[in-house]
């Protein structure tokens, strides 16, 4: 009969048990996730965005990591495809990640918060900003607004530039965010007395004659147009209304904020303006820095969702640093509440909304410029 085990030795075993697996544990990167549109007519956002936080990622692990374990970034392309957005959410429960830095746009995320909020699964979107998201004791937050910037464009267009009038036209592909950026101009323009003189929608995944879409936006004589759509399609648009002959001042949602919009316009979309919580003027040495790293890695200038998902990273390493405990991300997160942006401070209030500030720009000379 074999002799029993001392409790002694039981107890040395459990010790070094459990001193092997935290070990192996130290040893284990921190998976976060990135979800976005990679290809497409939104593939800007997401590429953009990618590259942002794999920036961020290098830099976080060069510094040491998050309490010297380095972090993975796990990329996945939703495809600008509702379906496929919540497969991958499922697939970033399954592989563990600690959190998920997107889906870039709102429509994007609307599919996937159902199942990261079943999973307890923390979210944070750089870009993704339906008025729908704010105020929701959820386990989504995000880096960007919008109902600031439609009310700023609605107050600009009637005391800044004196006009009364505007044609709306959005993309129905990303109703989530397009439609209540509408609706909240709509309401704020009608506060200033002003009149929205129609309505025109499309859908970028089957766009259709956008020139015949101009032609009828046109037909009513707006004094103005506003265009929330992404980057691709309201420069086609832009150039649509450049071939017509048309002079009515244009302005474009932050969605469209990208080096495609100016790429694909060109002079098309000279005096084009648009409100951002983006600056690209910005002289902030955090940025300049930024900026510097991401135009010799990548090529390009940085645009805001290059720059959102780079701070969305650093945010969940920052509170990580604090508490390692991914259950307890989003309260730690809430709980900071105010975070070092890389043009400035980014407040976050209980239900992880976000306050920034923002600035107006036109394009000039090729570039998104501000407009003091």
């Amino acid at each position: 009969m074999p002799r029993p085990i001392p409790r002694v030795t039981i107890v040395l075993m459990a010790v070094l048990t459990a001193l092997v697996l935290a070990a192996c544990r130290k040893n284990e990167p921190v998976r976060i996730g990135f979800v976005g549109g990679l290809t497409g007519r939104s593939g800007d956002l997401g590429t953009a965005g990618r590259d942002g936080a794999l920036l961020a990622v290098d830099v976080i692990n060069a510094s040491g990591g998050i309490n010297g374990r380095r972090i993975e970034l796990i990329v996945r392309d939703d495809q600008s495809n509702s379906e496929e957005a919540k497969r991958i959410a499922r697939e970033m429960v399954n592989s563990h990640a600690v959190a998920v830095v997107g889906p870039m746009t709102s429509a994007m995320a609307e599919a996937a918060i159902p199942l990261s909020n079943a999973a307890k699964l923390l979210m944070l979107s750089p870009t993704a900003a339906s008025y729908d998201f704010n105020a929701k004791d959820d386990y989504f937050l995000h880096l960007n607004l919008n109902n600031d910037t439609a009310t700023a464009t609605a107050d600009r267009l009637v005391s800044g530039l004196g006009i009364k009038s505007c044609a709306l036209v959005y993309d129905t592909a990303n109703h989530a965010y397009t439609r209540s950026s509408a609706e909240a101009f709509k309401r704020e323009l009608a506060a200033r007395g002003g009149v929205v003189t129609s309505e025109q929608t499309f859908n970028s995944k089957d766009p259709g004659s956008l020139l015949e879409l101009t032609k009828t936006v046109l037909a009513r004589k707006p004094g103005s147009i506003f265009i929330i759509a992404g980057a691709v399609d309201s420069a086609m648009i832009c150039q649509q209304l450049k071939k017509i002959g048309s002079t009515v001042p244009v302005f474009v949602a932050e969605w469209a904020g990208s080096c495609a919009f100016l790429k694909t316009g060109g002079n098309s979309v000279s005096n084009v303006f648009i409100f951002q919580h983006f600056n690209s003027d910005s002289r902030s040495p955090a940025f300049s820095d930024f900026k510097n790293s991401f135009t010799r890695r990548f090529g390009d200038e940085p645009d805001y969702a290059a720059t959102y998902s780079y701070e969305a990273v650093a945010i969940i390493a920052e509170a990580l640093k604090k508490n390692p405990d991914p259950s307890q991300l989003k309260q730690t997160i809430i709980g900071i509440g105010q975070f070092k942006g890389l043009q400035g401070s980014i407040a976050l209030d209980r239900f992880g909304d976000p306050q920034r500030p923002f600035s107006m720009m036109q394009v000039r000379n090729g570039r998104f410029a501000l407009v003091e």
